[in-house]
């Protein structure tokens, strides 16, 4: 289930809003959607978070990350349009160190993203995926 900074307003008795961040938010639809699109599954063990799409074109797009051992293990599985040229995986702890671990390959009607290196998950935070100097995605965890 991806997890998203949502507030919630509710009602206190003397009648002041009261705020709660970090509700979980599931996106179960582009999940299977892009399941099936890719033919994988995307494991429930995993921590998992929705890019959104910045060009309003209909692309969508899961993060996953997980850890073990010091080893990350880092997906995206996409739906994206198609393209000549390569879109980049952007990660960081930060939207100020974020860096390029790699390029998206077509997969089975879709796009895929693998990456296995030792680190943590804080270096996988924040996540862009760029078509040239365009960001089209983004999210974070």
């Amino acid at each position: 289930m991806a997890l998203a900074a949502v507030y919630i307003q509710s009602q206190t008795p003397d009648k002041t809003p009261e705020l709660q961040e970090n509700v979980p938010v599931g996106d179960e639809e582009t999940e299977n959607k892009l399941e099936e699109v890719l033919g994988r599954t995307i494991p429930d063990d995993v921590e998992k978070v929705s890019l959104a799409d910045l060009t309003d074109s209909g692309m969508s797009a899961i993060a996953t990350r997980a850890e073990e051992g010091g080893i990350v293990e880092f997906t995206i599985l996409a739906d994206l349009q198609d393209s000549d040229d390569a879109y980049q995986v952007w990660a960081g702890s930060s939207t100020s160190t974020l860096k390029q671990l790699g390029v998206l390959s077509p997969a089975k009607g879709g796009y895929l993203f693998e990456y296995r290196k030792s680190g943590s998950l804080e270096d996988h935070k924040n996540v862009e995926v760029k078509l040239g100097e365009q960001k089209v995605l983004e999210g974070s965890f």
